[in-house]
């Protein structure tokens, strides 16, 4: 049985939200910041976005975040060839409707793979930028001399 356009829409934008929200979300758990910024080395995030625009998931990859770089390169992958796989079933299609149909399959999934390849560009761009962040619970401020303004914040989250 032929699934509808309107049912196989749904199905790719689920799909698609679902590989954004595990690229977001699931990965920040998998890409640990290391403090030792003279042991790992520094990263200019220009250049880290350019090995991500060359190739997808090689800025994650050398950010660290092996997670990210994975879903990144599969999911630029597995979009281009969905985008060819429906333009060779366009081509071959005999109906109007069904030249529409996998018309319409094809663009949907060059746009997502321009948002995937957007998303994964700044992604390594800010991963870069914010490696070697401070991400420790105190953030207090060391006591200076005589007539100094000190302030700190101490949070502690316990699961």
């Amino acid at each position: 049985m032929k699934r509808r356009p309107v049912q196989r829409a749904v199905v790719n934008r689920f799909a698609a939200g679902f590989c954004c929200g595990i690229l977001i979300f699931a990965s920040q758990a998998v890409c640990q910041v290391k403090a030792d910024s003279a042991a790992t080395g520094r990263h200019s995030p220009s250049a880290v976005m350019l090995r991500s625009a060359l190739l997808p998931g090689w800025g994650q990859w050398v950010n660290g975040c092996r997670f990210k770089a994975v879903i990144a390169a599969g999911g630029t992958a597995a979009l281009a060839a969905t985008a060819v796989w429906n333009n060779q079933k366009r081509q071959a299609a005999s109906t109007g409707d069904e030249r529409t149909f996998y018309e319409d399959g094809r663009s949907q999934a060059i746009w997502y793979l321009a948002a995937l390849y957007g998303l994964n560009l700044m992604d390594a761009y800010v991963d870069a930028h914010l490696k070697h962040f401070d991400v420790s619970g105190d953030l207090s401020v060391q006591p200076g001399q005589a007539g100094e303004f000190v302030c700190s914040v101490r949070i502690i989250w316990a699961m």
